[in-house]
């Protein structure tokens, strides 16, 4: 971990974090949150999961293990559950020593061989003979030590015979099974109810259940409770801190196993433990009940609770919400939604001058943390960047968004889905999509919502559809495939534009403008003008002129005037205010329509044209004439990016 890292955007984990592993003053325990961090690709789970793996480090006592579920394929609940055992014991930690799992010892012990014999008495002697075997193959070393001691002390050979003869039978006794593992096997022989009162009777179920598919989850929850008691033990004194584990990639079987088997326990057993665990997510993983909670994307549900975004986290909070949830497994999730960075977040990250200013970067990806990172890497920094055409500009950017950007968020989409996905792009709202053009047959959008690809925050003016929509960053990247076939692209469009003409008009001129057909828009808008107030008219226009535009060669300026040239010379003669409202609006329909792509327009060059269109507007407004002058001052004092 860097020297001086923060969580950025994620500080609310840490506190978090904090509150879940420090144990009260008195040193009692308490129930703790199985906290799931949730976040698309890219969205920095790993790092932050890595930055509290820092904190453990960094700690004066913080027992914890870090472990990638899917760093192994195929790993079962148990091996999981024996690898963090086997990463607790491996230390001397401060303040704990060395952690001692006699319980889990003995499950291990129990499972490690073939199926026992099916009568009960004689898979017994064999299960107390493996037990034994840890300690008999040490018994040669140390009966030789022993004879050449009492050589050496001129003990008698016949004495010497008698003793060797009573270590090895002392080894290979069943008492001595018993003696050894004393604990471990009382603690089998209660906790499971065993009807002779025998640790052996249990381990011996144990170890069929472990080597019967259809029942090996019983054998996992008995190691799983071993565990826990184990961990315990270590707590019979005062502690200052719990111990923790750090789950990567816990959608892999493993790892949902294991916490749904956590959940599970908890929700039954008496007590608690002092297990905190943190695990993370790139998609939607398969936990009891988890999807109970209100994702991003979905509206309020009443009595249901929405997923919190890292800033709205706490213990209290989690608390607060598992009393209204009832005992069950799923009241111990707390899922925490690793949103997008904020503007504010990105320039506090990139402070120094660079080719692509943080506005530009956070209008551009949308914040997603991954890709906002390497867009602010791939470029020069310094002056530079003040050198540069807005061609090159354009350049870095488009090409990352086009190649490493699509291959990295889209990873592992069948080419079935991402076909269709990006068609759905064309369209504001999936809803929308799937409706004109069909899903292809799949399941895109649960795929969507399973990759936490969706949002729902709609700034769009009421007029619009509300539903879910593709996150901005990744409709980018779709959109820039779309659009590599120019037939493909109109006729998709096209297909909107007809679907949402009779119940959206907004939306369907906003399709027409996609296409490059302003006479239909610009007659949507001047209608618009004189049906609204000024704060929503600018609220519509911008929602249409927010339509998505193919990559052009040509200069912001240069493309400007052609569109505008399209609409024709200009009579030489006096225009009424109709004809004027309507020149001023096809200008700045193209103006912002080009300003509105960040690679459109990268050094918003068409700022003051767009200034004088609203300042123009304002003179042919007999209301809102004000409010039409304050949009012109916003963009002439915008800065370039």
């Amino acid at each position: 971990m860097p020297e001086g890292a923060t969580l950025l955007g994620r500080s609310g984990i840490d506190g978090l974090f904090t509150d879940c592993v420090r144990r009260p003053v008195d040193g009692s325990a308490r129930a703790l949150p199985v906290v799931v961090l949730l976040g698309k690709r890219g969205s920095g789970k790993t790092w932050a999961l890595k930055y509290l793996r820092g904190r453990c480090e960094g700690s004066e006592g913080i027992p914890y293990v870090f472990a990638d579920c899917a760093a192994q394929r195929n790993r079962s609940v148990w091996q999981l559950s024996c690898e963090l055992v086997d990463a607790f014991h491996a230390e001397r930690w401060l303040g704990f020593g060395r952690l001692s799992f006699p319980r889990v010892t003995l499950a291990r012990l129990a499972a490690e061989h073939l199926e026992l014999d099916e009568n009960h008495t004689p898979a017994q002697e064999e299960l107390r003979k493996r037990l034994r075997a840890p300690f008999t193959q040490h018994v040669d070393p140390v009966v030789g030590l022993v004879a050449n001691l009492l050589t050496s002390l001129s003990i008698p050979q016949w004495m010497i015979s008698i003793v060797v003869w009573f270590v090895r039978f002392i080894a290979g006794s069943n008492r001595t099974v018993e003696r050894l593992y004393r604990r471990g096997l009382q603690w089998y022989g209660v906790k499971f109810k065993s009807s002779e009162n025998s640790g052996v009777a249990v381990l011996v179920e144990l170890n069929r259940h472990f080597h019967r598919g259809d029942q090996k989850k019983l054998a996992e929850r008995m190691l799983l409770e071993a565990f826990l008691d184990d961990l315990n033990d270590a707590f019979t004194r005062r502690r200052d801190f719990n111990c923790a584990v750090l789950l990567d990639n816990c959608e892999d079987l493993a790892g949902t196993g294991f916490l749904n088997l956590l959940a599970e326990l908890r929700s039954c057993r008496p007590g608690s433990d002092p297990l905190v665990v943190v695990a993370a997510s790139r998609i939607v993983p398969d936990l009891t009940e988890l999807r109970s909670w209100i994702f991003p994307w979905e509206p309020d549900q009443s009595g249901a609770l929405r997923v919190p975004n890292p800033e709205e986290v706490s213990y209290a909070s989690w608390q607060k919400g598992q009393n209204t949830r009832g005992t069950g497994p799923a009241s111990w999730w707390y899922p925490v939604h690793l949103r997008d960075l904020t503007v504010d977040e990105l320039r506090q990250d990139y402070k120094l001058r660079h080719l692509h200013h943080p506005d530009f970067i956070y209008r551009f990806t949308g914040g997603h943390p991954w890709s906002a990172h390497r867009v602010h890497k791939l470029g020069p920094s310094g002056a530079l960047a003040d050198t540069l055409s807005e061609t090159e500009l354009r350049k870095i950017p488009a090409e990352f968004a086009k190649k490493e950007a699509a291959e990295y968020l889209l990873a592992g989409l069948s080419r079935a889905l991402r076909t269709t996905l990006v068609r759905w792009s064309a369209a504001r709202d999936i809803d929308v999509a799937a409706a004109a053009l069909g899903d292809g047959g799949g399941n895109l959008r649960s795929e969507l919502e399973k990759r936490l690809w969706l949002v729902s925050d709609n700034p769009l003016p009421k007029t619009t559809p509300g539903g879910p929509r593709l996150h901005p960053w990744l409709r980018r990247i779709l959109l820039g495939e779309l659009a590599e076939d120019a037939e493909t692209w109109s006729r998709v469009h096209r297909r909107l534009r007809d679907s949402t003409q009779k119940d959206h008009p907004l939306d369907a001129a906003y399709h027409e403008l996609a296409c490059e057909e302003l006479p239909p828009v610009v007659d949507y808008l001047a209608k618009q003008l004189g049906l609204m107030d000024a704060d929503s008219w600018i609220q519509e226009f911008d929602a249409v002129t927010d339509a998505p535009t193919r990559a052009s060669v040509e200069t912001p300026i240069e493309r400007h005037e052609k569109l505008v040239f399209e609409r024709g010379p200009l009579d030489d003669g006096p225009r009424d205010q109709k004809t004027r409202v309507h020149d001023t609006l096809w200008s700045l329909v193209a103006a912002r329509w080009i300003w509105s792509d960040q690679l459109g327009d990268p050094k918003v060059s068409l700022k003051d044209t767009i200034a004088d269109g609203y300042a123009r507007l304002a003179d042919e407004s007999r209301a809102g004439s004000a409010r039409y002058r304050r949009e012109a001052r916003v963009y002439r004092e915008m800065r370039p990016w």
